[in-house]
């Protein structure tokens, strides 16, 4: 939701209960220490113009991804974003996202 504010146009964020009961998932996925299934792919992505990779790591049993973007050396990533699978952002898109995976992860 759009607010004015001293001339400013700004959006207010919505507290979002599954995305901190979860926060504590990123490192364990990132680790890799879940027997659950999980999907990790690598996928192309236009963003502002410019050609980013993005290294996606889907929990399919409870709806968690934990998205990571390659550093320039290849061998770190950067943490962009984690977050659960809601009505707003859905299985939908995530599916999308997969059929456009690379053939290596990057």
């Amino acid at each position: 939701m759009a607010k004015q504010k001293h001339g400013r146009t700004y959006t207010q964020r919505i507290f979002e209960i599954h995305r901190s009961q979860r926060l504590h998932w990123v490192k364990y996925h990132i680790d890799e220490k879940t027997n659950k299934k999980i999907e990790i792919f690598s996928t192309e992505e236009r963003i502002n113009g410019k050609k980013k990779y993005r290294t996606y790591i889907y929990n399919l049993t409870q709806k968690y991804v934990v998205v990571l973007e390659p550093q320039r050396s290849k061998t770190d990533y950067y943490l962009l974003s984690a977050y659960y699978l809601n009505k707003h952002y859905g299985e939908k898109k995530m599916k999308k996202k997969m059929k456009s995976k690379l053939k290596d992860i990057l």
